[in-house]
């Protein structure tokens, strides 16, 4: 399928940040139709249509219908031309349609276009996670060539009593996030999550667009282990979607097994019980090398959601991303 194939009831333009609403409404569409909560708020969807380094005129397309309301929309990111990943929502009025076809149609025609400037040599795919209750879209990969290569859980914890208390090895001491202290998180971040399946480094700017630079960012849910002047650990967390978050967990390598994971889940969830909050969540590889998992059971999280990771290669080569753990 191809660009020209679109049937004729429906056209395609580009996607614009104005768009911003009505791609939020086809995804809680999607979200009310599979899980039964929609979570995306406007705010959400302009952050990830403003993402530094994503072309928006060029790597997206919106599909309207014949009274121009916006029916289905893709935006198609990537990292160094060599992993890229579409993210698309159909009306789930309209799956039967063709329309998440089409789109993905695109979507491949443009990454094989822009893999030209990939370095060579190196592996380039295509990737997506997304639930696998959208058993439609899952078809839709799956008739392209995509594979399923990993599952992604979400596990939430509900604070409906005082969480156990954080116990603290002696030689370290818990901070929380000060302006001018970006820089060190970020190379703290990346340090400890190489040993995680699919690491790639992360350019800074992105990084700071999603974690630093929004008006809801709170600083005293920025959690930071530090040893001398070292960042050993951290939890990165937020209120949003009306539950507590947390967004990064991460542990230096030399400093694991010593409880600290553990006391940070439980330094925020007793921070998230404090201010009221009911609930928490985070996302984990499925399959993590690091045992994540099994952390989270033990402090009491359970499997709220799982998602499949697809995937298709488009040209072989080496591979840049983590696959297995670093001896």
């Amino acid at each position: 399928m191809n660009i020209q194939q679109l049937p004729h009831e429906y056209r395609a333009r580009l996607l614009r940040v104005e768009d911003a609403a009505e791609v939020t409404r086809l995804c809680n569409l999607e979200e009310l139709a599979t899980e039964g909560k929609a979570e995306l708020t406007e705010d959400d969807a302009i952050r990830f249509m403003t993402m530094p380094g994503l072309d928006l005129e060029q790597n997206s397309l919106a599909l309207l219908d014949d009274q121009g309301r916006m029916i289905g929309a893709i935006i198609l990111y990537h990292t160094l031309h060599m992993q890229f990943e579409p993210n698309l929502f159909v009306d789930p009025a309209l799956y039967a349609s063709g329309l998440a076809d089409y789109m993905l149609a695109w979507a491949e025609e443009r990454s094989r276009a822009l893999m030209r400037h990939a370095e060579p040599g190196l592996r380039v795919t295509m990737g997506v996670g997304t639930s696998v209750k959208r058993t439609a879209i899952c078809q839709v990969f799956e008739r392209h060539g995509f594979q399923v290569i990993r599952n992604m859980l979400r596990m939430g914890i509900t604070l409906d009593a005082q969480p156990g208390v954080a116990i603290w090895p002696e030689d370290v001491r818990l901070e929380t996030f000060k302006p001018g202290m970006e820089r060190t998180i970020f190379n703290a971040e990346m340090e400890f999550f190489q040993d995680h399946w699919g690491f790639m480094p992360r350019d800074y700017e992105e990084w700071r667009h999603f974690n630093i630079a929004f008006d809801e960012l709170d600083p005293s849910l920025y959690f930071l282990v530090k040893a001398g002047g070292d960042i050993v650990a951290m939890a990165l967390c937020r209120y949003e979607h009306g539950e507590g978050w947390v967004n990064t967990l991460g542990v230096r390598r030399s400093w694991r097994r010593k409880g600290l994971a553990l006391a940070l889940l439980q330094q925020a969830f007793g921070e998230f019980y404090r201010r009221g909050i009911q609930h928490a969540s985070l996302y984990v590889d499925g399959q993590s090398l690091t045992g994540a998992t099994k952390l989270y059971a033990r402090a009491g999280m359970h499997v709220t959601r799982q998602s499949a990771q697809y995937e298709k290669e488009l040209r072989a080569g080496k591979e840049l991303r983590t696959q297995t753990l670093a001896v």
